[in-house]
């Protein structure tokens, strides 16, 4: 589950998705430079809206426990670590709209 919170603490919004499930103790959301919201699944990425109401979109892996995550703006390219693995996935994104 995601929560939105205020600075002083207020839910704004409340997300939850069975994808977002994680059976170990780590951080599993990361924020690009830009503000976009990555959340890791066991074996699945989701970008949810900054709002955090909804998902923009979610990429299966078929390696479990992604770990990390860099966004290049430039290249649009999403660079993807996994825990206790020697391996980076690279991921070719579509730009997305700003409002």
């Amino acid at each position: 589950m995601i929560r939105r919170l205020t600075r002083d603490g207020t839910v704004t919004a409340t997300l939850q998705d069975p994808a977002f499930k994680y059976d170990k103790i780590t951080a599993n959301i990361h924020v690009a430079t830009k503000g976009q919201v990555f959340v890791f699944g066991q074996k699945s990425i989701s970008q949810v809206h900054t709002v955090g109401k909804t998902i923009l979109s979610t990429i299966s892996v078929d390696i479990p426990q992604p770990g990390s995550v860099y966004l290049n703006e430039e290249t649009r390219k999403l660079l993807v670590g996994f825990l206790e693995q020697d391996t980076i996935i690279e991921f070719k994104t579509k730009p997305v709209p700003t409002f």
